[in-house]
């Protein structure tokens, strides 16, 4: 862990005897971030009994979390009492992105344990717990953070990676990379990145001439690129305000662009404080500026380049409860030149709990579109329509998932056995 943190811990103080039956506090876990171990809470939370179905449990803990600015994480960690004098309670806690899996695992289970002990101790089971302090590293006093952890809070990021499969009559081979750089304070945010792939696939094929029975083998290359560069600058204006501006530039042979950029200032409200982001989130973002295209090939409307003002409107809705999760995004541009050619999008995902042990999970997006600028003149051959080389022209895409789970048996079981998980 970071130096100058003083560790506290909460353990259990001894394992009850055979002959003793525990009253250990029913905790139902709602974790919807990464970073949750469910073995290691049930290993290293002894004094606590994880029950499968939120109606069983004393405490409903509700997990929720987001990305800090220096590329670790924010833990929210809401315990809900399912007694009616039961308190609720908040802890929020944050991660370094230096920290490894395994210690951003330690400390999440250290923090629920810390947690639960107002409950556990309620539940009548104060007498097992003994609360234990660290000292600080080297035996030093508490010290002030360094400023942004001596890289006044810039954090940069590159990536890359391949792909490469063959057989003896076709192959494939693919390329990504990326680098970024953010600073992220509370008052301002910075954030810059590019990135690219290169997709080829070679496949051999035999052709047979009718008339002379002779068999010809020939190499059909097909070739995808895409890159993009992005930028955002943006201001807080309070606990519901944020200005700033957007830009993108970048090139794509799937959708006949050579070159294209688009951008301009934009403004976002958001109904509710931004720190409750991890909880719940009602905002809308507004852009108004222009886009500019170079194309590969002549549009249907016979242009290699054009440059309109355009809007944009975000409307995003997140809710996080102990009911499930639900998340709506609905995405508006529109040109200024044609009001006609615009694109209206939605997003929605949804994880509900119905009754009892029945969970229903639903996934689905509709886009009406009407911007395809960009769609070549010459139409597309069966080939690259089968391969999907290049865009189609459409009026609308949509995407569906739904999943319905019920879970029953018994109710609670901490215990941990891994063998066999291969």
């Amino acid at each position: 862990m970071a130096a100058g943190v003083v560790a506290l811990g909460v353990l259990a103080a001894g394992r009850a005897s055979a002959q003793e039956e525990p009253r250990g506090i029913r905790v139902y876990l709602d974790c919807q971030t990464g970073g949750c171990d469910f073995d290691h809470f049930r290993r290293e939370i002894p004094f606590a009994t994880w029950v499968r179905n939120r109606e069983d449990a004393d405490v409903h803990l509700l997990v929720t979390g987001r990305g800090t600015g220096g590329g670790g994480h924010e833990f929210t960690l809401t315990f809900f009492g399912r007694e009616p004098a039961a308190p609720q309670d908040t802890l929020t806690f944050t991660t370094p992105q230096t920290l490894t899996d395994a210690e951003v695992r330690d400390e999440l289970t250290r923090m629920i344990g810390l947690g639960l002990v107002p409950y556990a101790t309620r539940n009548g089971a104060a007498a097992r717990l003994r609360v234990t302090a660290a000292p600080p590293p080297d035996g030093q006093a508490f010290r002030p953070p360094q400023r942004g952890g001596g890289w006044d809070y810039w954090v940069f990021r590159i990536s890359g990676g391949g792909f490469v499969a063959g057989e003896s009559q076709q192959n494939s081979i693919s390329g990504n990379g990326g680098v970024s750089a953010s600073r992220v304070t509370e008052a301002l945010k910075l954030r810059f990145g590019a990135s690219g792939r290169y997709s080829r696939d070679e496949f051999q094929v035999e052709e047979i001439d009718e008339t002379t029975g002779d068999t010809t083998t020939s190499t059909d290359r097909y070739t995808l690129t895409r890159w993009e560069s992005r930028g955002l600058v943006g201001w807080s204006i309070g606990d519901h305000w944020a200005a700033g501006a957007r830009a993108e530039v970048g090139g794509s042979t799937y959708y006949n662009k050579d070159l294209y950029f688009q951008g301009g200032p934009t403004i976002e409200f958001n109904v509710f404080p931004y720190a409750e982001s991890t909880r719940r989130v009602l905002a809308a973002t507004l852009t108004v500026g222009a886009i500019h295209t170079n194309y590969v090939d002549p549009t249907i409307f016979g242009r290699m380049a054009e440059t309109h003002p355009a809007h944009s409107l975000e409307l995003q809705f997140s809710q996080q409860q102990p009911w499930g999760e639900v998340h709506t995004e609905l995405e508006w541009l529109q040109y200024w030149h044609d009001p006609n050619v615009h694109l209206v999008e939605v997003f929605t995902g949804m994880e509900i709990r119905i009754v009892k042990g029945l969970e229903l999970d639903l996934f689905g997006s509709f886009a009406r579109v009407r911007d395809q600028l960009y769609l070549p003149a010459t139409g597309l051959s069966e080939q690259e329509i089968l391969t999907r080389q290049k865009a189609r022209g459409t009026d609308y895409r949509f995407e569906l998932s739904f999943g319905l789970s019920y879970t029953f048996g018994a109710s609670d079981n901490s215990i941990v056995n891994p063998r066999l998980d291969l």
